[in-house]
């Protein structure tokens, strides 16, 4: 279906906006191979989270998910996340990061288990932590830290935001 492909797309491009041309990154081949064969069984927009968190943790931009940066708890009441220094902080903290967002916990728990899943069947569970409004939280946080990395937003991640706001309009039609 189209909303796949354009998925497809975007991860493409995603690589390509993060690497270095003619730099034979084997992981992150892997990575594509790992996804591509996975959107047989899995719902595309899962997939991408799970590309995302594991592309930019291999390039070396994954968002400092283990505690507040500033003081360093491990899981505070309140987590709020700055996109722009790409980190988590408790309330206390968050004024070292004043545009910093507030963050559900099911995001954190989601981002957390995605960057240590090993293989497809350590899929197995993720449904119950990354619930669609956890999921739609989270895709708009990796849109705009994504964007704030790369300076612009990708073009298959427009196309794709358009392909799924028109399978919206027609189911709701049928």
């Amino acid at each position: 279906d189209l909303e796949t492909l354009a998925t497809a797309y975007y991860w493409v491009e995603l690589v390509d906006q993060l690497t270095q041309p003619h730099d034979p990154h084997e992981p992150i081949f892997e990575l594509l191979q790992f996804v591509f064969h996975a959107l047989t069984s899995l719902p595309p927009s899962f997939l991408s989270r799970f590309f995302e968190i594991r592309l930019l943790r291999e390039v070396g931009l994954l968002p400092h998910l283990e505690g507040c940066l500033g003081c360093g708890v491990k899981d505070p009441e309140k987590i709020y996340f700055s996109i722009r220094q790409g980190a988590i902080f408790c309330p206390a903290c968050r004024r070292q990061a004043p545009e910093s967002k507030l963050l559900s916990r099911g995001v954190l728990e989601s981002m957390r288990r995605l960057q240590e899943i090993k293989e497809q069947a350590s899929f197995s569970g993720m449904g119950d932590v990354l619930t669609p409004p956890v999921e739609r939280e989270m895709e708009g946080i990796m849109e705009r830290f994504l964007v704030d990395r790369l300076g612009k937003r990708l073009l298959t991640r427009r196309f794709l935001s358009q392909v799924k706001s028109l399978k919206v309009i027609y189911s709701n039609r049928l």
